[in-house]
Parts: C-alpha cells; sequence; structure tokens
C-alpha cells in the first residue's frame, strides 16, 4: 500500500513539475482531487456492484460522451444551462450516448433514448467537478433497469 501511496503522490504532485501537462489539466482541478481520480474511483465502485457487461457499457458512455460533450459545449455552445454547461454540449452528451447504446445492445427503442436523455440529465445537473462520479454509477443503474426489463 505504502508503494501505491509514493507512486500516487510521485504521479499527482511531482511528475507535473517536471513534465508540463497544465494543458490537459482544468484550472478547478490543480490543487484538488482530478475529475480522473473522481471516474477511476466510481469505476472501481461500479466494478464491484454491476454486472460486467453494464459496467463495460457505463465506462464507454463516461470515457467518450463527457469528453464530447466538453468539447462541442466548448467549441459550439452558446446557450447557457445550469453548471456552466450548454445545450448543445448535453445535446451532444444524449446523441453520443444513443450511438453508443445502439452498438452496444443493437436495437432501436425509445426507453433506450429516454435512459440517455436521463443519463444526461444527470450530467447536466452535476456540478462539473463530480460529473465523472456520477454518470458511471447512474448510468450502470439505468442500464442494469433497462436489461432487466426488456
Amino acid at each position: 500500500m505504502l508503494i501505491l501511496n509514493v507512486n500516487y503522490n510521485y504521479i499527482i504532485n511531482i511528475l507535473p513539475e517536471k513534465i508540463n501537462i497544465n494543458f490537459l489539466i482544468r484550472k478547478n482541478e490543480y490543487k484538488s482531487l482530478w475529475s480522473a481520480s473522481l471516474m477511476m474511483i466510481s469505476f472501481v465502485l461500479i466494478t464491484l456492484i454491476f454486472p460486467k457487461n453494464i459496467v463495460l457499457l457505463s465506462m464507454i458512455v463516461t470515457s467518450v460522451s463527457d469528453p464530447v460533450a466538453g468539447l462541442f459545449g466548448m467549441k459550439y455552445g452558446v446557450i447557457k444551462l445550469l453548471n456552466n454547461k450548454t445545450l448543445e454540449g448535453s445535446f451532444s452528451f444524449v446523441i453520443s450516448t444513443f450511438l453508443i447504446t445502439l452498438f452496444y445492445f443493437q436495437t432501436f427503442n425509445i426507453l433506450l433514448f429516454v435512459i440517455c436523455f436521463l443519463i444526461s440529465l444527470n450530467e447536466l445537473i452535476t456540478p462539473m467537478k463530480y460529473d465523472n462520479l456520477t454518470i458511471p454509477i447512474v448510468s450502470s443503474f439505468l442500464f442494469l433497469i433497462y436489461s432487466l426489463i426488456k
């Protein structure tokens, strides 16, 4: 455990001083827990709780749709919603999540679209710093419900 702690300390505190990775980090993450750290925590939690297929789908949605929403929101975002997020970013989150689930489940289903919308709504109402924690958990829960009732 000590080795992991030392390695974590090196990665978080020393490595950024040696290699300039500041362009990868948002300003509010310089001296706090990174969004990537919260994502890893949530990935561990869902791995312990949910079936493997649900975990994989939630990880893909989190890893693809959240950055897509961020990029679209920053580049094309005009209509501000909550937590400094935009309608355009939220729309791109819904669409990318729906495309991922269409590919995964190989079926078109209105319930699946509603689930994608609910996951996007969760991303919208969660403060930016914590969305990488809530998206995997909420999406796992909703995908599990979908897989049980389909």
